[in-house]
């Protein structure tokens, strides 16, 4: 179910986060919170990178531009050809990249490959499972990497209650449930016609045990009747629970940065195996 709601998001996942699949800001962030923790400079030092959830290309493409080595890979198939589609005629060169879940990611890439892992986009909290989907997705990560290696993640700031906490003009405010839409058009001689609605709606708020939830409807001519694409649940795990998760999957040396993108107040996790 993730996997095919999120194939149905890869069309309009730029409109709904604007150029941010172009921005240097990540790469930027990433690099220079590494040197400031003492772990390295992965563009100096030729590391080889891989993304676990390059989506439409952030921060890969950034990263690809600076120099850095990057393999891509993302559980959906429809993200990876959008991807593949703003590297067209970049110059850049054109990365690595296959479709798999963080699962099967040691079974598809091998062990000690990597010196650096990346899932970013508040990736590791859309897992239907806490322990056994965070949980067993980290010691998949810890096994691709080299001694030595990092694993980068970061996550949005939730309260104690699993709000998420979000951002505006300085001032705090607490979202238990949010609400985006966005069309899809073609070009007509009579101009843009819209061909699709998507409605996405997410939930923090389901129960006592902070499960969370996910709900994508769309609504297509001739009728323009709601359909449910699907519904999935997913645990938005604090930087707390990740840093004993982590430690728990094979890193010794744990980090924590505070960063803010996007609006939202997020924690970036770095970890060395």
């Amino acid at each position: 179910m993730y996997q095919k709601c999120w194939n149905e998001l890869a069309c309009i996942y730029d409109d709904l986060y604007g150029e941010h699949w172009r921005s240097d800001a990540v790469a930027k962030l990433i690099l220079s919170s590494l040197q400031r923790g003492g772990l390295g400079d992965p563009i100096a030092e030729r590391w080889r990178i891989l993304d676990v959830c390059c989506g439409t290309g952030n921060p890969a493409y950034a990263l690809l531009s600076m120099g850095a080595q990057v393999t891509c890979s993302d559980g959906s198939s429809k993200m990876i050809d959008r991807f593949l589609k703003h590297l067209q005629g970049e110059g850049l060169p054109v990365p690595d990249t296959r479709c798999a879940r963080w699962h099967d990611v040691l079974a598809t890439f091998g062990s000690e490959a990597f010196d650096m892992m990346l899932c970013m986009g508040n990736s590791i909290c859309h897992l239907p499972m806490k322990e056994d989907g965070v949980d067993e997705a980290l010691r998949n990560f810890a096994g691709t990497l080299r001694p030595g290696g990092v694993c980068l993640l970061d996550v949005k700031k939730y309260t104690h209650q699993f709000q998420e906490l979000n951002w505006t003009a300085d001032k705090a405010n607490l979202a238990v449930r949010w609400y985006r839409c966005d069309q899809i058009h073609d070009e007509s001689p009579a101009g843009r016609v819209p061909v699709r609605r998507y409605h996405l709606l997410s939930d923090y708020d389901l129960d006592s045990d902070h499960q969370a939830q996910i709900r994508l409807l769309k609504e297509e001519p001739p009728h323009w009747v709601l359909q449910e694409v699907g519904v999935y649940d997913f645990w938005p795990v604090g930087v707390e629970y990740l840093e004993g998760a982590l430690r728990r999957s094979g890193f010794a040396e744990v980090h924590v940065a505070d960063m803010r993108l996007t609006g939202h107040k997020y924690d970036l996790v770095m970890a060395r195996k």
